[in-house]
């Protein structure tokens, strides 16, 4: 790539596949991106059992950054209190796949910073396909979209078996999802906030499967649990209970544009 590897507390470039176990990476404050760690073109580390806490990135990833087809396994650590403009705990881009898998992600924030908008207060994906998969991911914020999870942009990740709860964003409190195709399976996605639309979930402009998951007790102005917006979605074997809203539509909100097979699920007031 034409860029430069940003600096921080350990970077991982071109092809480099190192272990970082069992460390603390603490209070880095780099320029760019990946704070706490960054990986970087084609390279794959395993990052495990480590406390990622208090770093932050002026622009992108503020405790690990993920960039041009690196594809780490991030496991079993504490990724914590960190912030960035954009992917406050974990940013993925061009064509970054990570196994994020077993850890507990929170307390980060998504500020915003041009050109850099404030999204994915724990993840953010960008053209990326992550295996996201039974993490506890809570109290993160984003100012403006995906408090817990936000994906955009041709990607295809798997969120499963995770428990998303209490993050807060302007859109999505708990997962936002835009120009993607993502497959959310059998997570428990409760107590999220959004200030306008989606408490559970906001999908604008894009596929989603969703199955075997329970959504309840979110909150926000509108679709309290699920909101689309010119998205088509499948909900199979899902509960979704004592969500709330506003103005309108306390579970599901589906507009014009969208569309919505739902079968087998549990929906507060019917469907």
């Amino acid at each position: 790539p034409s860029e430069e590897p940003p600096s921080g507390g350990i970077g991982c470039v071109e092809y480099s596949s190192p272990t970082i176990d069992h460390n603390i990476i603490r209070g880095y404050s780099d320029g760019f991106e990946g704070s706490g760690i960054t990986c970087w073109e084609y390279s794959n580390p395993i990052i495990s059992n480590n406390i990622i806490v208090d770093n932050q990135a002026h622009y992108i990833g503020g405790g690990i950054s993920c960039a041009f087809y690196s594809n780490p396994v991030i496991i079993n650590n504490i990724i914590s209190d960190n912030s960035a403009g954009c992917g406050g705990g974990i940013y993925c881009r061009e064509n970054s796949n990570p196994v994020i898998d077993n850890n507990i992600i929170s307390r980060n924030i998504a500020y915003g910073r041009l050109p850099f908008y404030p999204y994915g207060g724990a993840i953010y994906c960008d053209d990326s396909s992550p295996e996201i998969s039974n993490n506890i991911i809570t109290r993160n914020i984003a100012i403006r979209h995906g408090g817990g999870i936000a994906c955009e942009f041709n990607g295809n990740p798997v969120i499963s078996n995770n428990t998303i709860s209490k993050n807060s964003a302007f859109c999505g409190g708990g997962i936002y999802s835009a120009a993607c195709d993502p497959i959310i399976l059998g997570n428990l996605i409760y107590k999220n906030y959004a200030s306008d639309w989606g408490g559970g979930v906001r999908c604008d402009v894009c596929n989603v499967i969703f199955s075997n998951n329970t959504i309840y007790g979110n909150s926000a102005v509108g679709g309290g649990g699920i909101h689309c917006y010119g998205s088509s979605i499948i909900i199979r074997n899902t509960i979704l209970w004592a969500d709330s809203a506003s103005s309108a539509d306390p579970e599901i909100y589906i507009d014009e544009n969208s569309s919505a097979s739902i079968i087998y699920c549990d929906i507060q007031g019917g469907w």
